[in-house]
């Protein structure tokens, strides 16, 4: 006898999925997935009506939409968008207006920061098979990534730092990557205690 992988989309227990992932984060564990943009889960975790236009599903519509349903199942998301690009204040703001207020986001943290030589690839352009002189750079890291993040910070759990193969001479010494983590360390604290001191001015 065969049996199915999964259930038949009729038969998926969307209610009972998002039941269960909601009474995980009361004990702190947060589950998710990596993207939300999926068709592939129409009748299961989205509803193609809601996706319409002229009585036809729209691709445009449930990527610009999706996400809202998605937080009615899942709490959480991992943004991987964030990782090829410093996505802009206006971007940002749109993303965070679709997701509800008990929904958290993780990020990853842009290549333009985390890649220590660009690949010899042409999608690199210019910048092609050379170093990366932003490597970890404090500064470029809050100016470009953080603080467009700061007003959405309550709904920002996770910034993820993704590296590629290191060589062995791809360092004159393992203290700079040390030292270069703690100067953003210290820097994510002095932010986010601006913010708070912020915050209770305004109050």
């Amino acid at each position: 006898m065969t049996l199915p992988l999964f259930d038949p989309p009729s038969n998926f227990d969307r209610a009972g999925l998002a039941s269960r992932l909601r009474a995980l984060t009361t004990e702190n564990i947060w589950i998710g997935t990596s993207s939300w943009k999926y068709e592939g889960w129409l009748g299961q975790i989205y509803s193609r009506e809601r996706y319409l236009s002229r009585g036809k599903f729209s691709k445009r519509i449930f990527e610009a939409e999706c996400l809202r349903e998605y937080g009615e199942v899942f709490p959480t998301v991992c943004g991987d968008f964030a990782f090829y690009q410093f996505p802009t204040p206006e971007f940002w703001s749109k993303l965070f207006a679709l997701a509800p207020d008990h929904f958290r986001f993780a990020f990853k943290v842009p290549e333009q920061i985390t890649c220590k030589v660009f690949p010899a690839h042409p999608r690199y352009g210019a910048q092609a098979g050379h170093e990366n002189e932003a490597f970890l750079d404090p500064h470029v890291f809050e100016e470009m990534f953080v603080r467009p993040l700061l007003p959405h910070q309550r709904k920002t759990a996770l910034l993820i730092f993704e590296f590629g193969a290191f060589g062995r001479r791809s360092f004159e010494s393992a203290f700079f990557v040390a030292h270069r983590f703690d100067e953003i360390e210290m820097l994510l604290v002095a932010l986010k205690f601006s913010q708070n001191q912020t915050q209770k001015n305004a109050a």
